[in-house]
C-alpha cells in the first residue's frame, strides 16, 4: 500500500519544469566539467555551435537514441519546444552568463545534490513508467 503511494508520487510528479530543469543544468554542468576547469571558457567562445550541440548531446542522448530504435527522424526530439527551450536556456546560461554568475551562484548555493536528487528522481519514474 505504502509502495502504491510512493509509486504514485513518483508518476505524479510532472517531468517539466520540476524534474527536466534540473536535468539540463545538470547535463550542462557535466559538459564543463569534460571540457575541463581552464578550457570551457575558451572553447565555448570559439566554438559555440559545438558546445551547443555537444550540450544538446549530453541532455538528449535517450531521445536520439530512442529515436534511432523507433525509425523516426533523429531531431523529432525538438519536437517539444518547451523541453528545448529550457535546454538552450539551461545551456547559455551555463557557459554565457555574466561573470559566470549562474554557476557561481549554484555552487555557493550547494544545490547541485538537490539537482541531481531531482535528476534521480526522474530517471525512477522513466523506468517505473516503462519507458
Amino acid at each position: 500500500e505504502r509502495m502504491d503511494a510512493v509509486k504514485e508520487v513518483i508518476l505524479g510528479t510532472p517531468v517539466f519544469p520540476y524534474l527536466w530543469i534540473p536535468h539540463c543544468i545538470l547535463m550542462c554542468s557535466a559538459l564543463r566539467t569534460t571540457l575541463g576547469q581552464n578550457k570551457w571558457l575558451e572553447f565555448s567562445r570559439t566554438h559555440p555551435l559545438s558546445c551547443f550541440m555537444l550540450c544538446m548531446l549530453y541532455i538528449y542522448p535517450g531521445g536520439i537514441l530512442a529515436s534511432l530504435v523507433r525509425g523516426e527522424s533523429v531531431l523529432s526530439f525538438l519536437k517539444v519546444t518547451a523541453n528545448l527551450y529550457a535546454a538552450c536556456l539551461s545551456w547559455y546560461l551555463s557557459f554565457y552568463c555574466p561573470w559566470d554568475v549562474f554557476f557561481k551562484l549554484l555552487h555557493s548555493l550547494r544545490l547541485f545534490p538537490v539537482l541531481a536528487m531531482l535528476q534521480d528522481w526522474q530517471r525512477v519514474g522513466l523506468v517505473m513508467s516503462g519507458l
